[in-house]
């Protein structure tokens, strides 16, 4: 927030201001982190909740709080390149890798757990859903690498070009490679919903 200060509208608070705390700034940055986790684990419990096997805690929360760290950097690496300073420049660079990286470790995930060929270990719903990923849903998957492996290379590009090119470009093309991991997240949220295979409707009822 300190970085993007100066491109923000002013607010007149007037008398109000008298009666915020000096650490009023710092506490709501505290609660919105707190409450954006509180959050998110609550939208991936929703998918636990209903006790299947291919939803379970596990697969759930890691595919959520992934996403949210790519798409999450993703867009900060874009804030911090629009800013065009100097001294946010390591910043924007050591965000950007860290997006990259979480995003290769999701993708690698994946393939091993959701999207990739059948393992010996696996159960027969397990080997059903990689079954209807790889047919009925081939081509969105094919849309969601597409976009993954696209928006990597355009945050690399902004990364390295960061100190040559101006910063409208690499804020250009940081914002084109958080767009294309937003939406490949997304993708990723469709398959997941949409190749959960079961014998019979979800819920505690036996």
């Amino acid at each position: 927030l300190p970085y993007v200060d100066s491109y923000l509208p002013s607010v007149e608070l007037g008398p109000w201001v008298g009666f915020l705390p000096q650490s009023a700034g710092t506490l709501l940055v505290v609660a919105a982190l707190v409450l954006g986790i509180a959050g998110l684990f609550c939208s991936g419990m929703i998918y636990v909740a209903t006790r299947r096997e291919l939803w379970s805690g596990v697969r759930t929360l890691t595919l959520f709080f992934a996403s949210a760290g790519v798409s999450g950097g993703a867009w900060c690496t874009f804030v911090l390149a629009a800013t065009g300073s100097n001294a946010t420049r390591a910043l924007m660079m050591g965000v950007g890798l860290a997006t990259v990286l979480v995003m290769v470790a999701k993708l690698v995930w994946e393939w091993k757990h959701l999207t990739g060929p059948a393992l010996p270990l696996d159960s027969e719903l397990q080997r059903r859903s990689r079954t209807l990923i790889s047919q009925s849903l081939g081509g969105l998957r094919q849309f969601r690498m597409t976009m993954a492996l696209g928006g990597i290379a355009l945050l690399l590009h902004a990364i390295a070009a960061s100190s040559v090119l101006p910063t409208t470009v690499v804020a250009g093309v940081a914002f084109a490679a958080a767009l294309a991991l937003m939406l490949g997240e997304y993708c990723e949220r469709i398959i997941y919903f949409s190749s959960v295979v079961y014998d019979r409707m979800p819920g505690t009822m036996r």
